[in-house]
C-alpha cells in the first residue's frame, strides 16, 4: 500500500470507525508512551481557485516524549480525501508541550485548491503510524471551513445545500427486488446561474479500501434538476460471505461558463447481501439502511427441491433445465457457445411467461439473461415485471455485462395463487431471456 493510500484508510478508519488495529493492546501497554492529538487546525479562508495551506497544532497528552528522529507527520484530508500531509517535524515532543506543524507535501502538492461551499476538513496526526502511542484512537480532528464565492461575482455558481440519499423504492417494491439504488436530492441555493448543472458524485466512506476492485469515488450522473436516482458502484464492504455498498455522495455544480462547486459530502447508505447459515441451511440475509430513513432487512432461504426450470428457446431443455414452455410471443434464438448449457439458446421477442408453482406462498423467481447481439448500451432496452411488481425498469444487458455474458436478475414474489407471471415490456429492440428459476422459499430466521 502506498503512503498516501495508507493515509486514506487511516483518515477514514478514526473518522469513520473511530479504532485503529492494535489500539486496544497500545493503551493497555504497561510502560510509558507518548500520546499525540490534534488539538487545533487552522485554514486560511479563500477565495475559490487560491492556495490554502493547512497547519496543526499537536500536543502529547502522554508520559512520554516522542522519539527524536521521527516523523510526527499529519495527513489533512478536505471531504474524506486526503489532500496535503505535513512530513518534516522530528524534534522530540516532551509530555505536555505543543507543536505547529504545517502542510509541506500532498499528492498535487504542499496546498489545496480551494473550492466554494462548505467543507469538512479533517486531520490527523501519526498518519503512518510512525510512533507507537498509548492511545491510537484520540489522532483526528475535524473543523468546518467556508469558501465564500468570489468578492463582486455576480450570478456565481454556488454549492448546494442539504444533500440527502434515500432509498429509491418503498420497502414493499425493496422485498421483490432488493435493489440498492438510492435517490440523493439536494437544495439549489437562490440566484444559481441559469443552466447550472449538478454531477452526482459517489463515495466510499471509508476511502482506500474498498472491496472487489471497485473504486473510492465514481460519477453516478449529472442533471439540472435538484434528485437523481443512481445505484452504488463503490463500495468497502465484503467478505467471503456476501459484499455490500457504504456510500455517500457530493454534488459539483457547473455553471454554463465552466466555472464549478462543490457541495460538502453527505447523505449516507449502506446496503448488504449475505450468505449467512441458518438451521436448515444458507440464508440470504439483506438490509438497506441511508442516515436519517427507514431501515429495512428480509431474511429468506431459497429451497431447491421442486425447484421448476426452464431453458428458454429449447425444445428439448437441457440437465435440470425443461424444455421452453408457459411462454407469450417471441421464437427460438441461439446464443453463444461456451456458455452453460441452459444459456445457449434464449427466447428472443416474448412478452410473458407463466409457470406453475406448487402451492400459494414466496418464491425466488430468477431470470438468466444473454445478450448474443449487441455488445453496446442502449441497443436492446426492456422493462421486467413479476406478478405485477416492477421488478427491472431499462433493464439493458449489454451495458452491465456486455455482449455473450450472463446477467442474473432476481425477484423474491408472493405467489398468491399456483403460478407466476413475469411479464416483458419492449423499449428498444426485442426482450431476451435465456432461463428461467422458480425456487420456493421460506423466512431465514
Amino acid at each position: 500500500m502506498t503512503a498516501t493510500a495508507r493515509r486514506s484508510a487511516l483518515v477514514a478508519a478514526l473518522t469513520g470507525l473511530g479504532l485503529l488495529a492494535g489500539a486496544a493492546g497500545a493503551t493497555a501497554a504497561p510502560v510509558a508512551l507518548p500520546d499525540l492529538v490534534v488539538s487545533g487546525i487552522s485554514a486560511v479562508t479563500a477565495t475559490p481557485g487560491a492556495p490554502v495551506t493547512f497547519a496543526a497544532t499537536l500536543t502529547n497528552r502522554g508520559r512520554a516524549a516522542t522519539p527524536a528522529g521521527v516523523v510526527q507527520g499529519v495527513a489533512f484530508a478536505v471531504d474524506g480525501t486526503v489532500v496535503t500531509w505535513s512530513a518534516s517535524r522530528t524534534a522530540s515532543l516532551a509530555p505536555g508541550a505543543s507543536a505547529v506543524v504545517r502542510a509541506d507535501g500532498g499528492p498535487r502538492g504542499a496546498t489545496w485548491t480551494a473550492t466554494a461551499g462548505r467543507h469538512v476538513v479533517t486531520a490527523v496526526v501519526d498518519d503512518v503510524a510512525r510512533i507507537r502511542e498509548s492511545d491510537e484512537r484520540n489522532n483526528t480532528r475535524t473543523r468546518t471551513v467556508t469558501v465564500p464565492v468570489a468578492a463582486g461575482a455576480t450570478g456565481a455558481v454556488q454549492p448546494v445545500t442539504a444533500v440527502t440519499a434515500r432509498q429509491a423504492t418503498a420497502e414493499p417494491v425493496w422485498r421483490v427486488t432488493h435493489d440498492d439504488a438510492v435517490t440523493v436530492s439536494w437544495t439549489v441555493p437562490a440566484g444559481q446561474p441559469a443552466g447550472t448543472t449538478h454531477t452526482v458524485v459517489e463515495h466510499a466512506t471509508t476511502p482506500g479500501s474498498s472491496c472487489a476492485g471497485l473504486p473510492d469515488t465514481a460519477v453516478a450522473g449529472t442533471t439540472t434538476g435538484t434528485s437523481l436516482t443512481v445505484r452504488p458502484r463503490v463500495g468497502d464492504t465484503c467478505s467471503g460471505h456476501g459484499q455490500g455498498h457504504d456510500t455517500w455522495y457530493s454534488v459539483t455544480s457547473t455553471a454554463p461558463s465552466g466555472a464549478k462547486a462543490v457541495s460538502a459530502a453527505s447523505g449516507a447508505c449502506a446496503g448488504y447481501r449475505n450468505a449467512e447459515f441458518g438451521a436448515t441451511g444458507p440464508v440470504d440475509a439483506f438490509t438497506s439502511s441511508c442516515a436519517g430513513g427507514a431501515d429495512y432487512a428480509d431474511h429468506v432461504q431459497a429451497l431447491t427441491t421442486g425447484a421448476v426450470r426452464v431453458d428458454a428457446g429449447s425444445a428439448t431443455g437441457t440437465a435440470g433445465y425443461a424444455a421452453d414452455r408457459g411462454f407469450t410471443g417471441g421464437q427460438s434464438y441461439a446464443s453463444a457457445t461456451g456458455l452453460r448449457p441452459e444459456l445457449t439458446t434464449s427466447r428472443w421477442g416474448w412478452s410473458s411467461y407463466r409457470l406453475p408453482v406448487a402451492a400459494p406462498g414466496r418464491y425466488l423467481v430468477r431470470l438468466h439473461l444473454v445478450d448474443p447481439t449487441f455488445a453496446t448500451a442502449g441497443r436492446r432496452v426492456f422493462d421486467v415485471a413479476v406478478n405485477g411488481t416492477p421488478v427491472r425498469t431499462g433493464l439493458d444487458i449489454a451495458a452491465t455485462v456486455g455482449r455473450d455474458a450472463e446477467l442474473v436478475v432476481d425477484a423474491y414474489v408472493d405467489a398468491p395463487t399456483s403460478s407466476v407471471e413475469i411479464t416483458a415490456t419492449r423499449r428498444v429492440d426485442n426482450p431476451i431471456v435465456a432461463s428461467i428459476e422458480v425456487l420456493a422459499t421460506t423466512p431465514g430466521y
